[in-house]
């Protein structure tokens, strides 16, 4: 089973998406970007696909 992240980690991370699409859909790049993580820890992977 995988394990699951602790519910106010789930709310972060449901924040930061909601803060994410709310620049995207006004066009507002520095918004875009002020949310976007550019660690090594983060990865976008896509059904099917290997990670990005």
């Amino acid at each position: 089973m995988v394990p699951q992240p602790e519910p106010e980690i789930v709310e972060e991370i449901k924040a930061a998406n909601q803060r994410f699409y709310d620049a995207f859909s006004d066009l507002d790049i520095a918004g875009m970007d002020r949310v976007w993580e550019t660690s090594d820890r983060a990865m976008c992977v896509h059904p099917g696909w290997a990670p990005l």
